[in-house]
């Protein structure tokens, strides 16, 4: 790597420049084994948190940026941004690393709430992933719909330490499970949650051979999780809110009868 004042052309210093980033992914890849190593020596989530560890890194890193003449406050934003990703990535880690296992059952009246707060923060970060339209059903609906709309379907819920991180609903009508609203947890998604929460409500209905539900097309990851669990797309349409969305079903052939 070049000194940029021996640097000859615009091209030589974005050599460069991505030489430089490219070393600092490799760090956070190494800092991430290291937070990985050190949930192994805490007892609690406020043990991971570590409040007054992060306000004096925060000092420190401040400090450090001014010894090198960059921005305290830009330094401290990127090093907040840094330390929250990983305090989330350390906090799944860690209960994954203290729990039995992930336990899914039915869910019931006494967990409406919990599930609709759930269902807006998952669906906020959809939004945010997907030309931030916050104007889908999932987010304007209100709490007394949810209710109502609640006692319509048959609702699962996935439990880890205690808490909901995952929920699905479906309905049979006329020989198919119509399947909706898979969602977890944002700071829980990727650990196999959904296709948990999947997998059991196509279990619920044995004799049941087609199953259907849909998504916004532009949804990659979600029109991806689908697939892998078996689905295709095989229609689209348009919702009421402008969304392009795709219809996506699956055979199952070895069902009860």
């Amino acid at each position: 790597m070049k000194d940029a004042s021996v640097c000859e052309s615009i091209e030589d210093i974005r050599k460069n420049i991505d030489y430089i980033d490219k070393q600092i992914i490799g760090l956070l890849a190494k800092r991430s084994e290291y937070v990985m190593a050190a949930s192994s020596f805490k007892k609690s989530k406020s043990d991971v948190q570590a409040s007054e560890r992060v306000k004096r890194m925060m000092a420190e890193r401040r400090a450090w940026a001014l010894d090198n003449n960059i921005d305290p406050d830009f330094a401290e934003q990127l090093f907040k941004n840094i330390v929250n990703f990983f305090i989330h990535s350390e906090i799944v880690h860690w209960e994954k690393s203290n729990d039995n296992g992930p336990v899914v059952s039915d869910a019931d009246d006494n967990d409406i709430e919990e599930i609709y707060f759930l269902q807006k923060r998952a669906f906020v970060q959809e939004a945010e992933k997907n030309n931030t339209n916050y104007l889908i059903i999932p987010l304007l609906q209100t709490l007394e719909q949810f209710r109502k709309e609640f006692k319509e379907f048959a609702y699962l819920k996935v439990v880890s330490m205690k808490r909901i991180v995952g929920s699905a609903r479906a309905m049979v009508k006329d020989g198919v499970c119509y399947i909706g609203r898979v969602i977890v947890e944002p700071v829980f998604q990727r650990n196999g949650y959904g296709t948990i929460a999947l997998e059991a409500l196509e279990n619920k209905f044995p004799e049941v051979t087609k199953f259907e539900l849909f998504t916004a097309e532009i949804s990659v990851d979600n029109v991806n999780f689908y697939r892998k669990n078996g689905y295709e797309i095989e229609e689209r349409f348009v919702d009421e809110t402008g969304v392009r969305m795709a219809v996506m079903r699956k055979m199952r052939f070895d069902s009860i009868h």
